[in-house]
């Protein structure tokens, strides 16, 4: 998969992940397959949809913020008025494999893993501060 070597390229976030999986007893099940899953994956039949992941961007989408709203929103954004935003193929794709992981380890559920891998010290977390993403 030439997205994840070239995630596993640029960020130390998805290194360290993917060495605690290969590092842990925990079996990761994907199983891929056109239209498989109403949007990306299913976490209840463990299906993927790569099709749907590719339809995003690789990097984030940068925007220009008007500067009325940066008056009132100073953190919103830097200086120079622009914001990166939006959801990358790098950050999804690191998003189902963490979510997986922790449904994996003792059983947790897909709610309990969802919410963690959304936590402020998740590895999704992390991964977009590598990007210039707020959390």
């Amino acid at each position: 998969m030439a997205l994840l070597r070239f995630e596993v390229s640029r960020s130390e976030v998805y290194r360290t992940l993917l060495k605690q999986i290969f590092n842990s007893s925990v079996v990761i099940n994907i199983f891929l397959g056109k239209n498989s899953a109403a949007f990306v994956d299913s976490a209840d039949q463990w299906t993927f949809d790569f099709d749907d992941l590719l339809s995003l961007p690789i990097d984030p989408v940068t925007v220009r913020i008007h500067d009325h709203h940066r008056e009132h929103n100073p953190k919103l954004c830097s200086t120079s008025g622009e914001l990166k935003c939006g959801v990358t193929q790098g950050e999804l794709l690191l998003h189902i494999l963490e979510e997986r992981y922790y449904m994996g380890r003792a059983g947790r559920g897909y709610t309990e893993a969802h919410l963690r891998c959304l936590s402020p010290g998740s590895y999704q977390n992390q991964y977009r501060k590598e990007l210039g993403l707020q959390s």
